[in-house]
């Protein structure tokens, strides 16, 4: 499977990340969130399922960095929006 960035490569997986600003989990992936076994307690679904879905490579609790070849590790948060 041909990835849409370089796993090696930092400005591309910085550049990557960036077309997710503006989208919703839930809308981009749907029908995949429905196979994926991601327990809503465990603090880092958000993570996971980025990780998943959208970088396309399995999550896992190695020590090293997620993108160990460019240095850079994946870390996401969620918005709540206070009304």
């Amino acid at each position: 499977m041909e990835l849409p960035y370089n796993p090696s490569n930092a400005a591309s997986i910085i550049a990557f990340a960036k077309t997710l600003v503006g989208k919703s989990l839930t809308s981009e992936f749907s029908d995949e969130l429905g196979r994926l076994n991601i327990s809503n307690k465990d603090k880092g679904h958000l993570g996971k399922m980025i990780e998943k879905l959208f970088f396309k490579y399995e999550p896992n609790s190695n020590a090293e960095a997620d993108f160990r070849e460019a240095g850079l590790e994946l870390k996401a948060t969620g918005l709540k929006t206070l009304i």
